[in-house]
């Protein structure tokens, strides 16, 4: 499994809020905070063990990349994925991720496969467990396999910008467990055509899988809104 900071982390941090920053990440992910909760400057300061200052540099900075909400005399809150925001991440997504499976076949060799068949497994030993947030991890590891294939460090970035921007604001309870059985099952098939070098298969099946991944996310964005 690939780590949090190779997954969401776009620099090295180099001082005190760059590291508040990445510490509040992993944060999300691990739900130890959520979609939809106020931040308190001081809880992280002491946390932490460092000043309010890094800390709310930190949340500036989590709020300019759209992780965070800066509400007027309400403070910071984790931000939670609309419904309009999540369909122009898929659709970007899907518009990479059919570039990136054809130029991984092209540069298709061994040793990227085995990366890609670990990551494949993975995702099936978890779908076999309780359902948590490392399932989306998971998932977003399989996919940047496939991206790091192609040998374009500028495309494997973009789709790693847009795994961080659907999962750190996707609440876990609205996963599906059959969505993740599904999902297993098409990621098989995606393996299979990119091993054997079928370039339109493979991109038929990503784009099967994306359309599923769609529908799942957006159906319960449109399920929330019509909720009392």
């Amino acid at each position: 499994m690939q780590s949090l900071e190779h997954l969401l982390t776009p620099f090295k941090p180099i001082n005190t809020a760059e590291k508040v920053y990445i510490e509040l990440k992993r944060m999300l992910f691990n739900d130890q905070i959520v979609p939809g909760q106020k931040l308190q400057c001081q809880d992280f300061a002491e946390k932490f063990n460092v000043s309010r200052t890094p800390v709310k540099d930190a949340l500036n900075m989590l709020s300019k990349e759209g992780y965070v909400e800066l509400r007027y005399n309400r403070g910071y809150y984790v931000a939670e994925i609309g419904f309009e925001e999540a369909q122009s991440l898929h659709d970007i997504r899907e518009a990479l991720e059919l570039l990136s499976v054809g130029k991984a076949i092209e540069n298709l060799n061994q040793a990227s496969l085995r990366v890609l068949r670990d990551a494949l497994r993975a995702y099936a030993d978890d779908v076999k467990r309780p359902l948590s947030r490392r399932r989306l991890v998971l998932d977003a590891s399989f996919h940047l396999a496939i991206a790091e294939m192609s040998r374009n460090n500028a495309l494997t970035e973009m789709i790693r910008l847009i795994f961080s921007k659907v999962y750190l604001k996707q609440r876990v309870e609205n996963l599906s467990l059959v969505r993740g059985k599904m999902a297993n099952l098409e990621h098989r098939d995606i393996y299979r055509a990119i091993s054997s070098g079928n370039v339109s298969e493979a991109k038929s099946k990503m784009k099967e899988h994306l359309a599923s991944s769609r529908k799942n996310v957006l159906g319960y964005l449109v399920a929330e809104k019509e909720l009392p």
